[in-house]
């Protein structure tokens, strides 16, 4: 077993190509010129498709689009690889639909040039907070619910790559990724239908982008704001939405900060830690700062070890001159309290600024003595978690923008047999600040 252990605090450097593999932004995240598809106002990028005339009506009201009778229209334009941004509301109505009500009329759905549905809402039988993909009778339930079931404005991004031949001459399908309110939801799903051949290919390399609004009764889930930004370089097919902030067998970017000296080695593809006795709070942190990110990683620790993610942290020196991890830390308890997703300041007056005292469904997400996933998303002063998908701590806070994120190896006093705590898939996707913020209902 291949074993590297960081026994003194040095700052190591990656080489030109590591980080620029590690680093480089997606070419689909750029900002870039983008293609408004419904500004409020027109509807001249959209036509009826041949056969739906029945059900095209769209109607646009204060710069809203809705419909009333589970309308559908594509794009006038044809799509290969694109970046599609979609702003919508879900209908106060929560009634299940009368026994007439056409199914096609309850559901809003983006649909995608292979056919795959994007569905933002079915009036029965699933819930609103989620974003589910439907391909044919599949139906891909989200890794974690990141909507709302209130009437607020909601954003829903979809990266969608056409089908492709691999350098075997073998072609792949189309594929599918979904970040709804700033989170991801759905990661490069593709499709079931299979491209047999390249004149199949030909017909699945380009298509239309599709659009059905619907809702129960006669109540429409409303629209605005849609765009799209055709993506140029289909390379970054390959590149993830997040990227992984670990090589799988070194701690390239990465230093201790602190005084503690807990041991951390990577191992499997592992980050493990090591309490050591008499020692401090030790932590592995990156050499770079982060402002606003998503981070997702899996974490199993010893049931009498408490651990910790620090977020936006930074070093400062204590009362006796000697440097000290101060900053966010989403907290990793697996003692009966069970605060594993609350927020907490490390070495601050302040303590506690998002526990989970009343907080019952996130506590009971935790999984002792088995690995646990733990996402954060970051975005202005809103930092949000959740603990194998469950909602934990929502926190708005404005002491820090920025900083290092680190692992954290929590003091054990005296104790001597060692304790472990380890990380595995820690990776981040970095956002431009205030990506989404909720808007009131208008």
């Amino acid at each position: 077993m291949r074993t590297h252990v960081l026994v003194v605090a040095v700052v190591v450097l990656t080489t030109a190509a590591h980080a620029q593999k590690q680093w480089d932004v997606p070419e689909w995240r750029d900002d870039g010129p983008r293609e408004v598809l419904f500004d409020g106002t027109s509807l001249d990028a959209w036509r009826v498709d041949s056969g739906q005339e029945e059900f095209s009506d769209w109607t646009i009201r204060d710069g809203v689009l809705s419909s009333e009778n589970g309308s559908y229209r594509q794009t006038t334009a044809r799509f290969e690889a694109f970046h599609l941004r979609v702003e919508y509301a879900l209908p106060a109505s929560r009634d299940e639909p009368e026994p007439s009500w056409n199914g096609r009329r309850g559901m809003s759905a983006v649909l995608m040039p292979c056919g795959l549905l994007v569905e933002l809402f079915k009036a029965v039988p699933r819930a609103y907070e989620s974003v589910v993909l439907v391909d044919g009778l599949r139906r891909i339930e989200p890794q974690m619910p990141a909507g709302v079931a209130t009437t607020d404005w909601q954003m829903v991004e979809i990266v969608y790559y056409p089908a492709w031949v691999d350098v075997d001459l073998k072609v792949q399908p189309p594929s599918v990724s979904v970040i709804h309110n700033g989170l991801v939801v759905h990661e490069r799903v593709t499709g079931a239908a299979r491209v047999e051949d390249f004149s199949s290919l030909r017909l699945m390399t380009s298509g239309h982008i599709g659009l059905r609004i619907g809702g129960p009764h006669n109540e429409s889930v409303r629209f605005r704001h849609i765009s799209v930004r055709p993506i140029k370089n289909q390379e970054s097919r390959a590149w993830p939405l997040l990227y992984p902030l670990f090589s799988p067998d070194s701690a390239d970017g990465w230093s201790r900060r602190g005084e503690g000296q807990a041991e951390f080695r990577i191992a499997e593809g592992q980050v493990i830690g090591t309490t050591k006795p008499h020692q401090p709070n030790s932590f592995l942190c990156t050499d770079r700062v982060y402002s606003d990110f998503e981070l997702d990683l899996e974490f199993l620790v010893h049931p009498e070890l408490n651990s910790g993610l620090q977020i936006r942290s930074r070093v400062e020196k204590d009362a006796n001159g000697r440097p000290s991890v101060t900053g966010y830390q989403v907290e990793i308890d697996p003692s009966p309290r069970a605060w594993t997703g609350g927020i907490y300041e490390e070495r601050s007056r302040r303590g506690w600024l998002a526990h989970l005292k009343e907080n019952s469904t996130a506590r009971d997400a935790f999984r002792q003595g088995e690995w646990n996933r733990l996402r954060v998303l970051a975005e202005g002063s809103r930092i949000r978690t959740w603990i194998n998908g469950v909602p934990a701590a929502d926190l708005v806070d404005e002491a820090a923008s920025e900083g290092f994120i680190g692992l954290q190896v929590h003091s054990v006093g005296g104790r001597e047999d060692p304790l472990e705590v380890r990380f595995r898939n820690v990776r981040i996707r970095e956002l431009k600040p205030s990506r989404w913020v909720p808007i009131e209902a208008e």
